[in-house]
């Protein structure tokens, strides 16, 4: 049998002010916070922290430049297995960006793109070069410069989701 879950309890100002003075001194010991607030457990102390209350973390909403950063950064680092180390990205788009973004926010953008590009109804042929739609044509758009990130001109101006449906559509969702 596996672990009991215990009832969700939302967090309070109170909680988090104390999460807060613990997490100003070091070291930093999420059980000894547990002693203070034990309607929380140790993970929730500490995804509370890392997710919402580290005064680094910006929450402003991504911007066009981050999101097809993410893109690029999680098909550099993702594993043959198709695993995401999200918290390795998490410095990379800090770095790049100047901006500390909590893992949540990386993970709830790259899956919503996920579940739109697999919602376009296109699958990955056997060779990975061509899209077929379902219905097995090649029309789903692929082209050979689709790895590039187009130049906006006034002949071809591709919207923003067009741009990030080329790229994440380059990753098998379907495995």
């Amino acid at each position: 049998m596996g672990k009991v879950r215990s009832k969700c309890t939302r967090f309070t100002k109170k909680a988090d002010s104390i999460i807060i003075n613990h997490m100003k001194e070091p070291p930093i010991c999420y059980a000894k916070i547990k002693k203070e607030i034990p309607e929380y457990t140790t993970k929730q102390i500490r995804q509370r922290w890392t997710n919402q209350l580290d005064p680094k973390l910006c929450h402003d909403p991504l911007d066009e430049y981050d999101e097809i950063l993410i893109i690029k950064l999680v098909k550099k680092n993702r594993k043959p297995n198709g695993t995401i180390c999200w918290t390795t990205l998490i410095p990379e788009v800090e770095a790049k960006t100047g901006k500390k973004r909590s893992e949540n926010k990386l993970k709830n953008f790259w899956y919503s793109r996920r579940g739109q590009v697999l919602s376009k109804n296109y699958i990955f042929s056997q060779d990975d070069d061509v899209l077929l739609s379902q219905d097995g044509d090649a029309s789903g758009g692929a082209r050979d410069d689709d790895n590039v990130l187009p130049f906006r001109d006034d002949n071809e101006v591709l919207s923003r989701l067009d741009i990030l449906c080329q790229e994440a559509l380059k990753y098998d969702f379907l495995q």
